[in-house]
C-alpha cells in the first residue's frame, strides 16, 4: 500500500496537480507507511533513501510520445 500512495502522489507532480515542494514529505510518508505496514526499519531506511535520491527523476513532466508515421 505504501508505493501505491507514493506513485500516485509522484503521478500528481508529474501531472502538475500537486507540487513538487511536497517531494520531502511524500517521500517520509512513503517511510512512515513501510514501518506502519511492519517493514524492518533498516530495510525500510533503504528504501526511502533510495526514493529520496532518485525519486527527482520519476516527477519530472513526461515529454510526448512520438510515433513513427
Amino acid at each position: 500500500s505504501a508505493s501505491c500512495v507514493h506513485d500516485a502522489l509522484y503521478q500528481l507532480m508529474r501531472r502538475g496537480l500537486l507540487s513538487k515542494e511536497f517531494k520531502p514529505a511524500v517521500d517520509k510518508l512513503f517511510y512512515d507507511m513501510l514501518i506502519e505496514n511492519g517493514m524492518w526499519k533498516f530495510r525500510a531506511k533503504y528504501w526511502y533513501e533510495g526514493v529520496k535520491e532518485f525519486g527527482c527523476e520519476a516527477i519530472r513532466e513526461q515529454s510526448r510520445v512520438r510515433e513513427a508515421p
